[in-house]
């Protein structure tokens, strides 16, 4: 399926785009926009932007890092 996403404040990392548009095809975003589209997704000027993921590892097994921070 081929998704083109219109209207969009697209936050890319480095930079904002707005009005912009994009394309998702195999699940993957694409600038290509010329390409028969199945479904056209009007974002309204709402805001696009990647997945962050924020991963931190405090400890386990019933022990705390910062309790006792040594190379140990």
């Amino acid at each position: 399926m081929l998704t083109k996403i219109i209207n969009a404040t697209i936050y890319t990392g480095e930079t904002v785009l707005q009005n912009a548009s994009t394309g998702i095809v195999n699940g993957k975003f694409t600038d290509e926009l010329n390409l028969s589209f199945d479904e056209i997704i009007d974002f309204e000027d709402d805001i696009l932007v990647p997945g962050f993921i924020d991963l931190q590892l405090y400890g386990g097994n019933g022990k705390l890092f910062s309790d006792d921070p040594s190379i140990e």
